[in-house]
């Protein structure tokens, strides 16, 4: 298979306000989009699409989507960030995300954690983020990615900047948070970030669950957050 490479950058892709969800009559749902994410979604006129200066302006509890790194959808061609989890990503955020948190179909949430979390705030917004353990595109930009090169530079930025990522996961308002990065082939990515997130963000477990990454939902046989 030939390898190409799509919108390179070396640039930072920021950390962004995906939207809202709410509880209606005991069941998720999407009550916001963030409007930058409207063309990439493919969203009609009926959404209701918000700024994210709106929402920082409120004090909801927050679902934090922890991902390891942005890839070629978040960036144009000219290789400047749009936001984070675009593409198939975050197509299947905006589809499948609120089946895993109402137990439908082959999604499930078997986390008493956030299970906790989803009912002490039944009564609320909350406002689901996204977050890239490193902002940077560890993956070059490769189709199909070359894991070697993404998961090492994933590990080099990993050390130098991982007070970088706990700063930005640290907030004032009650936050939860989803692991949802990818093993790795080489590094565990995904262990090194939970052990971060345990340690240096939660505290404990109690704030914490994890899951596969969302670019898989739409063709693995189960997606369960456990």
């Amino acid at each position: 298979m030939k390898t190409i490479v799509c919108n390179y950058s070396n640039s930072p892709c920021p950390d962004s306000l995906f939207g809202q969800i709410e509880n209606v009559n005991n069941i998720w749902q999407w009550k916001t989009i963030n409007k930058i994410r409207k063309d990439a979604l493919q969203l009609d006129d009926s959404t209701v699409l918000v700024d994210e200066v709106q929402i920082l302006q409120n004090q909801h509890p927050r679902l934090i989507l922890v991902l390891e790194s942005p890839h070629y959808s978040e960036f144009n061609q000219a290789g400047i960030p749009i936001c984070a989890a675009n593409g198939e990503t975050g197509s299947n955020i905006y589809l499948y995300l609120c089946n895993v948190l109402n137990n439908v179909g082959k999604f499930s949430n078997n986390s008493s954690s956030l299970t906790k979390f989803l009912n002490s705030n039944i009564h609320n917004v909350i406002d689901v983020y996204v977050v890239n353990s490193i902002s940077y595109q560890c993956s070059l930009g490769l189709r199909p990615i070359n894991h070697i090169i993404k998961e090492s530079n994933w590990v080099d930025e990993w050390y130098s900047s991982r007070n970088d990522f706990i700063k930005r996961c640290k907030s004032p308002v009650v936050s939860f948070f989803a692991n949802l990065c990818t093993s790795g082939v080489y590094i565990p990515m995904k262990k090194i970030v939970k052990e971060e997130l345990v340690a240096n963000v939660c505290g404990n477990t109690s704030s914490y669950c994890e899951g596969p990454h969302p670019s898989t939902w739409s063709y693995i046989n189960r997606v369960k957050f456990h």
